[in-house]
């Protein structure tokens, strides 16, 4: 099947190249790891037991979250495309990771935007039911389905991917007409 290329693909590549894969996501992945740890420990202080303050640590937390995905995606992007190598640390192409996360939070954005008036009109009708329970249900799986498919579909587009891909088919072909 057609559609299975890809994860394949990427899974091929991890596999392939599992040193170079942990550089690339293992600082990322440490900091988001400390950063969630931190994100916890200040949640559950009594000065923080303010709802606006948990929003706000948590708003940050998530952004942060994102940018880090998008600095890892990148790197991954580049190593398989262009076949970048990396050191101990991975890079950090800021330009790229920017209009990646930029990409991204605008996602999850329109996203919440469509998730947030479907649960409350689903919530409303569990209000209403007489089988609640079924309906909750309903309200979690069939938004939670409907956005996943639409965020990968939008994901498809992220403005990350186009110009790796570009560089990717402009280096392929330059190294082709070389002698």
């Amino acid at each position: 099947m057609k559609i299975l290329r890809i994860p394949a693909a990427t899974l091929q590549q991890v596999l392939r190249r599992p040193g170079q894969t942990l550089r690339i996501l293992g600082l990322p992945t440490l900091i988001a790891i400390l950063s969630l740890i931190l994100s916890m420990v200040l949640t559950a202080q009594a000065g923080l037991s303010s709802p606006m303050a948990i929003a706000v640590l948590l708003g940050l937390t998530g952004l942060q979250q994102l940018l880090l995905a998008s600095w890892a995606a990148v790197n991954f992007h580049r190593h398989v495309l262009l076949g970048e190598r990396f050191g101990v640390l991975p890079r950090l192409h800021l330009r790229e990771t920017a209009r990646y996360a930029l990409g991204l939070l605008l996602i999850v954005l329109l996203c919440l935007a469509i998730l947030i008036p479907f649960m409350l009109v689903l919530v409303q009708l569990a209000g209403q039911s007489t089988h609640p329970g079924r309906v909750l249900f309903l309200a979690r799986v069939l938004p939670a389905a409907v956005v996943y498919a639409m965020a990968l579909r939008l994901a498809a587009r992220c403005p990350g991917w186009p110009s790796a891909a570009a560089t990717a088919r402009g280096s392929a072909s330059n190294r082709a007409r070389s002698p």
